[in-house]
């Protein structure tokens, strides 16, 4: 093969790159980060100013010598809108380059609305919140749907929503940019969530599980610092692998999925058919913790079923890729006794003693918009592999 020049576009990308959820960097932060020698990094940066994509933005501290400039990415020159679609809740974000959310609303979808209906209540919440930004539509670089769900990243369907009645091979991507003239990409939730964590984090290790809870369970597999997506951009479902073969029913059609165990609306379902109970309430686990709490045995039964349920699929998952690392992010029971514990000895019982010895368990509770930002995250990367050729 023949050596790529110090300005080849893979080099390019890997220093823009680095501004990518960043605010500022200095060149030795850039150096550090890329592993490119310093004459590498300053002709590239030189050129991204020339560029207009990056400027000085300030001067850092030094312990010693001359304080060091900060550059990163010109603050108005582009945006991304970001949609995080994890029904009934719909975030819609509008970001700059380094992926700041400057506006964002949050609504509940009604209940009523048919699927058809459901897409134009989006469109119409997305040119509510462009209405109230000020900038040319050429601006733009992308939207970037987070959805839950099957989807086909590639043609931008929806293939399946299992929480909305008749929500079936969607061309999301489609019908958005035939709205708004804009590059749209579908993306699965999860999987953004399990990639920014890992840039927004440096601690973490290149390879590591990353779980996320929201309205389902998911699974996010890291490895050499880039997420496995599967075929479709499906990877990590996580939430429907089988715990019980003739189990309860999920909602997904399957029985004994482990959202039917420990899902969000589906311990509540459990202890209203255990104990003849009507409980209506917006925090399914909130509300059994508190009746655990209270001495409430059948809330206890549940939630301690969830939690073993919760550390099996990890396990089997743990003994699958022997990464010794798991990021749990979301998990209403991190903080809750005894079910945390109850969890962690499941866990590691279930794995052989080397590895439950080697297993780092991270808990982890993610701010409400990171899953708008790792949408602008998605759209910046997208462009810059565009714009520098980088493939």
């Amino acid at each position: 093969m023949p050596k790529k020049s110090q300005t080849s576009p893979e080099n390019r990308a890997k220093v823009i790159s680095c501004f990518t959820n960043r605010k500022s960097l200095t060149q030795e932060d850039i150096i550090w980060t890329t592993h490119l020698s310093r004459p590498t990094v300053v002709d590239i940066l030189k050129s991204l100013i020339e560029d207009g994509i990056i400027c000085k933005i300030g001067i850092g501290d030094s312990s010693k010598g001359r304080n060091p400039y900060l550059y990163g990415f010109t603050s108005n020159l582009y945006y991304s809108i970001g949609v995080d679609f994890d029904y009934p809740q719909l975030k819609i974000g509008i970001m700059n380059l380094s992926c700041q959310v400057l506006i964002q609303n949050t609504l509940l979808v009604p209940p009523t609305l048919t699927p058809v209906q459901i897409i134009e209540y989006m469109l119409q919440q997305i040119n509510k919140l462009l209405q109230q930004f000020s900038c040319e539509k050429s601006q733009f670089i992308g939207i970037c749907i987070s959805i839950t769900g099957l989807i086909n990243s590639t043609s931008g369907i929806s293939i399946y929503a299992e929480k909305i009645s008749g929500w079936k091979n969607i061309n999301l991507k489609e019908i958005f940019e035939g709205n708004f003239g804009i590059t749209t990409y579908i993306k699965n939730d999860i999987n953004l969530m399990a990639q920014l964590t890992y840039e927004t984090h440096p601690e973490l290790p290149e390879d590591f599980i990353y779980i996320g809870i929201r309205t389902g369970i998911g699974m996010g597999i890291i490895q050499n610092g880039e997420i496995c997506l599967g075929f479709k951009g499906n990877a990590g479902l996580l939430g429907h692998t089988t715990i019980e073969m003739d189990g309860d029913l999920c909602n997904c059609g399957k029985r004994g999925c482990l959202e039917s165990i420990a899902g969000e609306q589906e311990i509540l379902s459990r202890y209203i058919k255990l104990t003849g109970n009507k409980v209506e309430t917006d925090n399914s686990y909130e509300t059994l913790i508190n009746l655990s709490k209270a001495g409430d045995p059948n809330a206890q039964i549940i939630l301690t079923k969830a939690s073993n349920a919760l550390a099996l699929s990890i396990a089997n998952i743990v003994k699958i890729f022997e990464f010794p690392t798991v990021v749990l992010d979301g998990w209403p029971l991190a903080l809750t006794e005894p079910f945390r514990q109850i969890f962690e000895s499941t866990l590691r019982g279930n794995l052989f003693e080397n590895i439950s010895y080697d297993l780092n368990i991270i808990y982890y509770q993610s701010d409400p918009t990171e899953v708008i930002r790792a949408c602008g995250s998605s759209v910046v990367k997208h462009y810059i592999k565009k714009r520098y050729d980088f493939i």
